[in-house]
């Protein structure tokens, strides 16, 4: 009798360990889907932000170039303003 009850506890403690195993990968795999879609997203939404940042710069950068160029040409700073605002 000792033996059977020896026995049964053995293969309910191998379940056991069995199951703990398949709960722990579970949550490793879960994890590491996590962080592989996280990575595929940010890979593929940097190349966007970075348009969509200098596209949108593009109202204060050309002041900056357009209207020192003008002066430096002979132009008056008003005179080069108007006609950057025209552009």
């Amino acid at each position: 009798l000792n033996s059977l009850v020896s026995s049964v506890n053995k293969k309910y403690r191998l379940l056991n360990k069995i199951k703990d195993t398949k709960v722990r990968l579970l949550k490793k795999n879960r994890r590491s889907g996590y962080y592989e879609i996280l990575k595929e997203f940010i890979i593929f939404s940097i190349p966007y932000l970075l348009v969509s940042i200098l596209g949108n710069s593009q109202t204060l950068i050309n002041p900056q170039f357009f209207i020192p160029a003008a002066t430096k040409l002979g132009m008056g700073y008003d005179e080069a303003k108007l006609i950057y605002s025209i552009i």
